[in-house]
């Protein structure tokens, strides 16, 4: 499964356009197949291509993979691929970006690894033991404090144990000691969760939050860069928000910026220049290919990555902006999360700067070489 931006989106089971955010994915190369026709012989490169179309399009980076089948189709159909790619497409109603029974590959993550890593005594590492419920013991010490209250817009990496201490073992719907995962991991909207920083490792049966509004705070959210392949790039105008509305601008410049304070970043689309500084921008004369989108803030939960051995359930209307990964899949319920992928995660500069987190982790020493 994805997200938007690229390798989660919104989830519901009805609904192949949403969907919940499974493990991070691979690196979005191009936009939507179905507006640029890959895979039949048109002529020019990747942008004039897309140039015909001056039009809104859905985010561009977005695909829907499900390992079973989706229902409600019209027509109903087993192909992977359920709705063929046409030329020159349509960016709104047209959907060759969703597939359907295919592999799925999740993504594991070193129990022992991630442990020491967080029980090394390094500054910004946190690990912490089960005692009850949702309730942990920083170092396995002194007073059990609910895993939000020990989150709430802090930043760092953190590691939340097992029942016993142990690999995690058997299924979520499991019971101890047949399994060791930790009861569920329940955010409410009255618990005023600002959310986390960083990445955070769980060991729960579930993830998820229930309630409107009330948890998360403002975070600065960066769109993918530009799509490119071998051939050009696609010029994109990017709405600065969270809506749909990406203009495809071939040949038009379009500069926009946009200026976080509190990193000292300076993000810009089709810029001559572009200061790291409190210092405006300026536009350049011909568009230029954009590594990352037009960034801009809303509240989110997540600034980082997620990874629980159980699962996470799809509830709460809660934004995440990263990656979250449920290793033993998503279960359907009541609400909309959105998950928004960074896609700094697999360009290699991730953490990025103002996160707080260390760009190299020493797991082991070897001497005598």
């Amino acid at each position: 499964m994805g997200d938007r931006f690229g390798p989660g989106g919104r989830y519901s089971p009805e609904q192949p356009g949403r969907q919940g955010g499974h493990g991070p994915a691979l690196r979005p190369q191009r936009p939507r197949d179905l507006l640029f026709g890959r895979g039949a012989a048109q002529p020019g490169d990747l942008g004039s291509r897309c140039g015909d179309q001056h039009a809104k399009i859905e985010d561009p980076w977005f695909k829907f993979v499900a390992g079973g089948g989706i229902t409600n189709l019209s027509p109903a159909t087993s192909n992977p691929q359920p709705y063929p790619v046409a030329y020159p497409g349509n960016g709104q109603t047209s959907h060759s970006n969703i597939f359907q029974n295919t592999v799925i590959n999740c993504p594991a993550f070193d129990y022992n690894l991630w442990k020491s890593i967080a029980q090394g005594g390094n500054r910004g590492n946190y690990y912490y033991s089960w005692d009850h419920d949702d309730y942990f013991k920083l170092d396995g010490t002194g007073p059990a404090t609910k895993f939000g209250t020990v989150t709430s817009n802090k930043s760092g990496i953190f590691f939340f144990d097992t029942q016993d201490a142990q690999p995690p073992r058997g299924l979520y719907s499991d019971t101890y000691p047949t399994t060791n995962l930790t009861p569920d991991i329940h955010i409410t909207s009255s618990d005023g969760w600002l959310g986390l920083v960083g990445f955070a490792y769980l060991n729960a049966a579930t993830f998820y939050t229930t309630g409107v509004g009330s948890i998360g705070t403002t975070r600065t959210i960066i769109p993918p860069g530009e799509p490119l392949d071998g051939s050009g790039f696609v010029n994109l105008e990017y709405p600065g928000d969270l809506s749909d509305n990406y203009i495809v601008r071939n040949g038009a410049v379009s500069f926009r910026q946009f200026y976080d304070a509190a990193t000292g970043i300076r993000y810009c689309t089709d810029a001559a220049t572009c200061p790291q500084s409190a210092t405006s921008g300026t536009a350049a004369a011909t568009p230029q290919r954009d590594d990352t989108g037009l960034a801009f803030q809303t509240t989110t939960v997540l600034d980082g990555v997620m990874y629980n051995s159980g699962t996470f359930t799809a509830s709460g209307n809660a934004l995440y902006f990263g990656s979250f990964v449920a290793q033993q899949g998503v279960l359907n319920g009541s609400g909309n999360p959105a998950f928004y992928f960074d896609e700094s995660l697999v360009k290699g500069n991730w953490p990025r700067k103002g996160m707080n987190m260390p760009r190299v982790i020493v797991s082991s020493w070897q001497t005598g070489l």
